[in-house]
């Protein structure tokens, strides 16, 4: 992950960031969205051509967040007392490929062609891959899930670590995790009405 845009913010943070920022209404493209409600936060990032929302936990961290490109991606560390800080703690990311755009769609074809390697089921709508491996010297498990939503090609990928302090369940608490963020994707094409309550960042 790149380290240029590296902050300590949360999920929650993106709100206090945003108070100076415009109103929900009249957003542009790059323009990210948040609405703090109970123990999540969803965020709703404006596309070329419409605008895809999707919900993660107000406790998570938010290292980087790029929206001003036709590949718009945002990055999220999953709080765990077993990682102890380690650079790889789980992690989850959302990137927005633009159908209209070559290079976009390009990179999407190539993200796909890479995770294909893992073993695919189906979630509801999401065509899922499972891979494990070996990174600095651990086991890490990884999910990679596609679908298209408005005007964008849409890719989840979760990964966390096996360390040897994660709790019992981790495992499957990830694969919830993973499918509470899949089953909260909405989005559409046209402009995005906000919605009351919500507070926007605009890219610099």
């Amino acid at each position: 992950m790149s380290s240029r845009c590296i902050t300590t913010c949360n999920a929650c943070c993106i709100a206090l960031l945003a108070a100076a920022s415009a109103i929900s209404s009249g957003l542009k493209e790059g323009d990210v969205a948040a609405l703090n409600i109970g123990d999540h936060t969803e965020l709703t990032l404006v596309t070329a051509g419409g605008w895809v929302r999707f919900s993660v936990g107000k406790d998570w961290k938010v290292p980087q967040m790029d929206t001003k490109e036709t590949i718009k991606t945002a990055w999220f560390q999953i709080p765990n007392r077993a990682d102890r800080g380690e650079s790889n703690s789980a992690s989850l990311s959302v990137t927005l490929y633009e159908i209209n755009s070559y290079e976009a769609s390009d990179a999407f074809r190539m993200t796909h062609l890479a995770a294909a390697i893992g073993a695919r089921s189906r979630f509801e709508e999401w065509e899922v891959f499972a891979e494990q491996g070996k990174q600095d010297k651990g086991d890490y498990a990884m999910r990679t899930a596609f679908r298209d939503v408005a005007d964008v090609h849409v890719a989840v990928r979760l990964f966390w670590p096996h360390l040897p302090e994660n709790p019992v369940n981790y495992d499957s608490d990830m694969e919830q995790i993973f499918h509470a963020v899949l089953k909260s994707v909405t989005g559409d094409v046209g402009a995005y009405q906000g919605r009351t309550g919500e507070v926007t960042r605009r890219p610099n």
